[in-house]
């Protein structure tokens, strides 16, 4: 597990501090990834007791799936880690951090692909686990995720700036920088 951790964060480094100018090769990447979990089927994940470590190498070949354009398997590989959480081999604390980035990748990803019911529906799954455990990093993608989605639904418009401004004030509270966000709603 320790050997996975270490080629996961040279994997890692390597394409996150590469430059930017640089395109980055993403089948390269998955490939690198894939080789560090080992014999480990992307498609039946639920066999599997995962790891943290293993958590967040599948959260990476995810999103490298996301930007080569492969949506559907990027999403599928997240549905399959959140709904078999059960059979997870990690620490509440490793949950309440990985659980709701899981949640959050998932909605964005659905937004991306234009299903807002969905995205909007593990958007909220994704704030009442955070609610649950008092405390999530990704509280301010969350609420701007579920404004992105009832932005798009045509819901209460009104609570699309409710959320906007709950996900600014934990972006401030978590001391991130809001002002160079893009506009997404």
């Amino acid at each position: 597990m320790i050997k996975k951790s270490i080629d996961y964060m040279r994997v890692s480094a390597h394409y996150y501090f590469t430059d930017t100018v640089k395109k980055i090769n993403y089948d390269e990447m998955i490939s690198k990834l894939k080789e560090i979990l080992g014999d480990i089927n992307l498609y039946r994940l639920d066999k599997y007791h995962l790891t943290y470590s293993e958590l967040k190498i599948l959260n990476h070949i995810s999103i490298a799936y996301l930007q080569k354009g492969n949506n559907f398997e990027a999403i599928e590989i997240l549905k399959q880690l959140v709904t078999n959480r059960k059979k997870l081999k990690i620490s509440i604390h490793e949950e309440i951090e990985i659980i709701p980035l899981l949640l959050c990748n998932i909605s964005s990803m659905l937004i991306n692909s234009k299903k807002y019911d969905e995205a909007y529906d593990y958007a909220k799954k994704a704030l009442k686990i955070s609610n649950e455990y008092g405390a999530s990093i990704e509280l301010p993608e969350i609420h701007l995720n579920i404004a992105r989605c009832i932005n798009k639904l045509e819901k209460d418009k009104e609570k699309v700036n409710i959320f906007i401004l709950r996900g600014f004030h934990c972006a401030n509270a978590l001391g991130r920088r809001t002002n160079n966000r893009k506009k997404n709603c």
